[in-house]
């Protein structure tokens, strides 16, 4: 097996591999951590952003008067273009949504970020 002279990885090796030697997300990965990041500060740090952030997202349980099991999700608005679906509004609610209930509870910052790590590589 060949190795490039700059590293001790083998050439063949998979890129997830490498990722992970050099404790890295893959682009899209790190694209999702950091607007969960974003999200988990509006939801624990609100007070923390700037206030143009303050209604960038709804809570389910501000629309809902009765206790759901989606209590703890966003409201997703409904989006029909392709480019609408990229807005952070939109995708954060997704990805919040789409959390184990356990990470969404979490209110350190340094304890999501490392738990959402492990989610995100074991993905």
């Amino acid at each position: 097996m060949m190795h490039n002279a700059n590293s001790l990885q083998p050439i063949s090796t998979h890129n997830i591999k490498l990722y992970k030697c050099y404790n890295t997300l893959p682009i899209t990965d790190l694209h999702s951590y950091q607007i969960l990041l974003f999200v988990h500060k509006f939801i624990h740090h609100k007070q923390n952003l700037p206030d143009i952030f303050a209604l960038y997202f709804t809570e389910n349980s501000f629309i809902y008067d009765y206790n759901t099991r989606s209590k703890s999700n966003l409201h997703v608005r409904s989006i029909q273009s392709q480019c609408g679906k990229r807005l952070t509004t939109y995708k954060g609610s997704i990805l919040w949504n789409n959390l184990p209930d356990s990470l969404k509870l979490m209110h350190s910052t340094s304890e999501f970020k490392e738990n959402l790590s492990h989610l995100l590589y074991s993905g």
